[in-house]
């Protein structure tokens, strides 16, 4: 689980993300200046890459949602979900996290990733 508040529901955004591998690839010197990502899997294991827990939340947290739902919500999720999928798909990847609003975008877009 993460230690952000809220990061089980709306996982880490692109910046946030950077952060933390940036924090977690400095606790190993001998790699100062490298890729903050092979940084962390060759020097730390890559279950210590930030992404993996945000991730595993994100999906737990949806997965723990979907199984108490009511198939009235299910059927207004996957029509959520097709809409956002949809529009996400229209944007500049490199810009896609600046159109990311709620847990249902930001869980797309870190499987996107």
């Amino acid at each position: 689980m993460t230690s952000e508040f809220g990061a089980p529901a709306f996982g880490l955004g692109q910046v946030s993300l950077q952060q933390k591998r940036a924090t977690a690839a400095s606790c190993s010197q001998d790699f100062f200046g490298q890729c903050p990502i092979s940084v962390i899997h060759i020097a730390l294991g890559a279950n210590k890459d930030p992404e993996y827990p945000a991730l595993r939340s994100a999906i737990s947290f949806w997965l723990w949602n979907w199984s108490r739902a009511d198939d009235n919500l299910k059927a207004r999720l996957r029509v959520a979900w097709e809409k956002i999928k949809f529009r996400l798909h229209q944007v500049n990847p490199t810009n896609l996290w600046s159109h990311v609003r709620g847990p249902i975008s930001t869980l797309i877009a870190s499987l996107e990733r």
